[in-house]
């Protein structure tokens, strides 16, 4: 749940301030460049009421609004330190991406990718509050069986809550100092085995050996038919291969149609043995 009470209470300090016009934001901005620190706070107070708008857009019950108002105010001042009287347009239209590249910032970064449901942030808030309030109070960390009874409830509760709180991570980040290790290398392939590998290439093997066996000719038409040799990017077409053995795409056919029924009946007999 939004905090209502302390929002509130920020949108009505900020009202104080009042809006600028398009003269008075250009006057404002010469004296920025020259250094002047109270211009440059009287731009930025003048328009926190539009990171508010904002951030309003962005914020759900699972997302603290005013984290996304605190990092939009760092876009905003962003905005008027690199704001310039030459660029002919108001203050606001060249703040808006600014303030909204550092919330969308914030929240890829530190809002987790999975929401849990309202009632479960509700008590994962609770607990780790607990947590660094007994912390603050005697020093160090405190055991779940401290928290359940600060908070009356039972350990269990706590334990299930805290399994919830988990982090995401790129796959990319580097789990040593030299970068030589990620968090992708700790990662199972799913998709192949040292089995696997080592079946396919005594399958591969055989393959190869059966094909040897053919004559020169239906063992040339099937090393280009299916790219044996490695030599072309693709397989080559009929009217290719009978280029380059001599003879025409028909007999190419005839050859390999020839080659296949030779190769299948091997295979039947090696896998009956």
């Amino acid at each position: 749940m939004l905090q209502k009470g302390a929002f509130e209470q920020y949108v009505s300090e900020i009202s104080r301030y009042k809006l600028l016009s398009q003269e008075q934001e250009i006057l404002l901005a010469q004296k920025i460049q020259k250094g002047d620190r109270v211009a440059r706070q009287s731009l930025t107070n003048a328009n926190l009421r539009l990171v508010v708008n904002i951030a309003e857009k962005y914020a759900h019950e699972e997302q603290l609004l005013l984290d996304l108002i605190q990092e939009g105010n760092v876009g905003l001042m962003m905005a008027v330190d690199k704001f310039s009287p030459r660029f002919n347009t108001r203050f606001s239209t060249y703040a808006y991406p600014w303030i909204t590249q550092y919330i969308l910032r914030y929240m890829q970064c530190k809002l987790p990718a999975i929401y849990l449901p309202l009632r479960k942030e509700e008590e994962m808030r609770r607990i780790k509050t607990a947590q660094r309030e007994l912390e603050s109070l005697r020093g160090r960390q405190p055991s779940l069986a401290e928290v359940a009874l600060y908070l009356d409830i039972s350990e269990a509760a706590v334990r299930e809550t805290l399994s919830y709180n988990f982090a995401c991570s790129s796959l990319h980040w580097e789990l040593t100092k030299d970068g030589s290790l990620t968090c992708e290398d700790m990662l199972v392939d799913e998709r192949s085995s040292m089995e696997q590998t080592g079946f396919r290439n005594l399958v591969a093997a055989d393959v190869r050996r059966m094909v040897d066996s053919l004559p020169k000719a239906e063992r040339q038409v099937i090393y280009y038919r299916f790219n044996l040799d490695q030599e072309a990017a693709t397989p080559r077409s009929l009217r290719q291969i009978g280029g380059r053995i001599g003879c025409s795409p028909e007999t190419v056919r005839k050859l390999e149609l020839r080659a296949l029924q030779y190769l299948r009946k091997v295979a039947l007999e090696t896998m009956s043995v």
